[in-house]
């Protein structure tokens, strides 16, 4: 596993360590660039219906749930993030993704909290779109592995590094976008899986 210190932290290390609204960038628009991911066209299409089926489960249980979560996927792998001002909220979201078939792992990110200001907001799809314009014109990053979100500045990956320099790669370019607070990182390399808050 790959380790990085608390928010902060200049550069992820080696080590072990036990470690998620807006833009979940989880499949690419094309079937080329589902062909790129390294979970194939065949994953991106399941991670994507999966995808769908929690939010259907998510309007039938609560809708507020629906309008407060949001899902990355990749790999049968979810992350939740997101804010919801009431406990309970967090816990049916999360008993009901985890309840849908499919899900290989299921990562709760969810924050419980006053709801965020329109400003917050904002600057949190900003940094959320220029992370993914930054990995998606670095030539040593695949962009399409990953699934970013941003609550709060704080960003959020879930993804697929193809070697641990690309995952400090990653982590440096989240790190560097201003408005960021901080990056907490569920990255699986294709042998191990990577787990770090930065």
């Amino acid at each position: 596993m790959l380790l990085a210190g608390l928010a902060g932290c200049a550069m992820p290390m080696v080590g072990q360590v036990v470690s998620p609204m807006g833009v979940a960038a989880t499949v690419g628009a094309t079937g080329g660039t589902w062909a790129m991911q390294q979970r194939g066209i065949d994953g991106a299409l399941s991670d994507n219906a999966l995808a769908l089926a929690i939010n259907d489960a998510w309007l039938q249980r609560d809708p507020a749930i629906f309008r407060k979560v949001s899902t990355g996927i990749v790999g049968g792998r979810v992350m939740l993030t997101g804010t919801v001002v009431y406990p309970q909220t967090r816990v049916a979201a999360v008993e009901t993704a985890r309840a849908v078939p499919g899900v290989a792992e299921l990562i709760d990110e969810i924050i419980v909290r006053e709801d965020l200001d329109l400003g917050t907001m904002a600057s949190d799809r900003w940094i959320t779109t220029r992370l993914r314009a930054e990995l998606t014109l670095d030539s040593a990053v695949s962009a399409v592995n990953y699934s970013i979100d941003t609550v709060d500045g704080t960003v959020f990956l879930l993804g697929v590094a193809r070697d641990a320099g690309e995952f400090e790669n990653v982590v440096s370019i989240a790190r560097a976008v201003s408005g960021v607070r901080g990056v907490v990182a569920h990255v699986r390399l294709a042998s191990e899986t990577v787990t770090a808050q930065h």
